[in-house]
């Protein structure tokens, strides 16, 4: 008869802690392949900057040497000089993309396992990747408690390790917005394609994004959760408000409020804004909403 296996306390802590060190690894990979098949479709019209166009800008010309393509050859100077010279270029410089993502309590509210938050992390990563694959650099800065910046980057690995980051910001407290705007514009050393996603909650927040889109291409994608938009059926409910704890009573039947009525003033303002809803598909969504602004982009240049 097998003597039963006895296990310490210690080893079993281990056990414990490689199985959840598993869990988290396996939840990274997850997520890593649900962000990157969300960049590929989103390149086109991410990012009409000025500084983008057949990808080189003329730098110098320079003497001939051997093995200098012919069609390299700067023609102008070398009939003036009686040498040949041939033109050197350099790759045009990108507009940074710049993500702030709104992590505060009300981001955490979920009638469905498609929350404001996760689909905000989601967007956050295909975003990025497919930033880094127009050669764009990509900055991080989160409107939350966690505080997370990270400056404009080509480093796909900084940009990774910051995303995961950001899906461990803790929950609660309430989002500075505007904060988080200011904070965005140092790091990006200049003008930069300025992403917000964020439900819009924070009083101000339309006036702060219109002050950034004065100087900044500026994008707005607001996540809406089915509890959002009211008429749940199920009688009278206990609400409580996510970030200031208060509580009232009131009907699932009645509409509490118009999600989408909060982007109107930034529409109206000329700010490119895009109600995203959790319990729907987004990836066509949003790639017809940003090819759409390439093309308007193409047509004004």
């Amino acid at each position: 008869m097998r003597a039963p296996r006895c296990v310490s306390s210690s080893a079993a802590a281990a056990e414990t802690m490689v199985s959840a060190c598993s869990e988290a690894l396996s939840d990274g990979r997850r997520y890593e392949i649900v962000v990157r098949r969300l960049a590929d479709g989103l390149l086109p019209g991410l990012d009409p900057s000025p500084f983008t166009g057949n990808g080189i800008e003329y730098a110098q010309s320079r003497p001939w040497s051997d093995g200098d393509e012919v069609r390299a050859i700067d023609w102008r100077l070398s009939a003036r000089s009686g040498r040949l010279h041939v033109k050197e270029y350099e790759a045009a410089r990108r507009m940074p993309l710049m993500l702030v993502v709104d992590t505060s309590a009300s981001m955490r509210v979920s009638a469905g396992a498609q929350g404001k938050f996760r689909l905000a992390c989601q967007l956050a990563g295909g975003l990025a990747l497919a930033g880094l694959g127009r050669a764009s650099p990509v900055g991080l800065v989160e409107a939350g408690p966690g505080g997370l910046r990270l400056a404009p980057t080509l480093d796909r690995g900084a940009i990774l390790v910051g995303l995961h980051r950001l899906r461990g910001a803790p929950p609660g407290g309430r989002a500075d917005l505007a904060a988080a705007l200011l904070a965005a514009r140092p790091l990006a050393g200049g003008r930069m394609l300025l992403i917000v996603i964020s439900d819009l909650y924070e009083d101000g927040v339309a006036a702060a994004v219109q002050r950034q889109a004065l100087e900044h291409d500026v994008i707005v994608l607001q996540p809406i959760d089915p509890a959002e938009r009211g008429r749940l059926g199920a009688g009278l409910i206990d609400v409580q408000e996510a970030e200031s704890a208060t509580r009232r009573p009131a009907s699932s039947w009645s509409v509490w409020g118009d999600p989408l009525a909060r982007g109107q003033t930034l529409r109206a303002a000329g700010v490119d804004h895009l109600p995203l809803l959790c319990d729907q598909p987004i990836a066509a969504t949003l790639r017809r909403f940003l090819r759409g602004r390439g093309r308007r982009s193409a047509g004004g240049r």
